[in-house]
């Protein structure tokens, strides 16, 4: 018995829930015992053509449409969703996320059926191809780490790859968790999530069985993103720092006192950069750069640097 739990902000899910519901209905004519519900939180979207076509989800049989007065965040929206889901395990999907695989829930049942696992992480996959020269930092970036979001890959440390972006989960068990709220800003909820697994050491299972994920912002959009993600990620101290890579680096670089010296070069060469980043044809290798240069500037701007 399944809640598909999907909070979604100024975006589209009707059709995902189509996909999904039909999906369910083809599992409830082969196996009588399956039992479904699809749960749709709109954490108060602003847009009033996004809001119109969610509104069609509640007319779907077993799904509801649960529309917020106020916008909850990140975190608090999906605990919000698992108090109102019914059944005992929770599959969270974002609202970005477009189905690959006709077999997507028939793959999870197997999986949890045959593995005794309490969290199961589908994966990511990457838009097939590249429509809008626009969206181009995003794609080139998960087409960079496509080898890293195999199965294989990810249980080399499962929970540092846990990602909120398609995961199952027994409930009784989130909700002994749930997503930490201070998380308000966009960025590594989902680190802090695994990190909470990993102390309770809870089973977790890597399965291919990803989902597309559809929603490629601007250039422009998903830099100013990682930048509130990197903020977040200094934010929240060493413990979930010690889980991210870019963090972990600038802490080596900070041990051998670099970290002023790339800080200070990332001041200088930043505009230079971010034009590359925001053009048609980026490049990774300077994204990455960028990154770790930007949080060398967070660090070195504290008193504590």
């Amino acid at each position: 018995m399944i809640s598909i739990l999907i909070p979604t902000y100024n975006y589209s899910c009707r059709a995902l829930v189509c996909d999904l519901q039909a999906q369910c209905v083809r599992l409830q004519r082969s196996d009588s015992t399956f039992e479904y519900e699809i749960l749709v939180a709109d954490d108060a979207s602003t847009r009033p053509d996004v809001c119109k076509d969610n509104e069609q989800i509640a007319r779907l049989e077993h799904c509801r449409y649960l529309p917020q007065p106020e916008n909850m965040g990140r975190s608090r929206i999906r605990n919000y969703l698992a108090d109102q889901a019914r059944y005992d395990y929770l599959l969270f999907l974002d609202s970005d996320a477009e189905v690959a695989d006709p077999h997507f829930l028939e793959n999870y049942l197997r999986a949890l059926r045959t593995s005794g696992a309490e969290v199961i992480c589908g994966g990511v996959a990457n838009i097939p191809s590249l429509k809008d020269p626009a969206c181009s930092l995003r794609y080139y970036y998960e087409e960079s780490v496509g080898e890293g979001r195999l199965a294989r890959e990810r249980m080399k440390n499962p929970c540092a790859r846990f990602s909120t972006f398609n995961f199952l989960i027994r409930r009784a068990l989130f909700l002994s968790i749930r997503f930490n709220e201070n998380f308000v800003h966009y960025g590594y909820e989902d680190v802090f999530f695994g990190m909470e697994i990993k102390r309770r050491q809870v089973s977790i299972l890597h399965i291919d069985n990803a989902m597309i994920h559809a929603g490629v912002e601007h250039n422009d959009v998903f830099l100013a993103k990682t930048e509130t993600a990197l903020r977040t990620l200094y934010s929240l101290g060493p413990e979930l720092q010690s889980f991210v890579t870019v963090s972990r680096t600038a802490l080596k670089l900070k041990r051998m006192g670099l970290l002023p010296v790339l800080a200070g070069l990332h001041r200088c060469f930043s505009p230079w950069v971010r034009r590359n980043l925001v053009s048609v044809r980026p490049s990774i290798f300077l994204f990455n750069l960028y990154k770790l240069g930007y949080y060398a500037t967070l660090e070195c701007a504290s008193p504590k640097a």
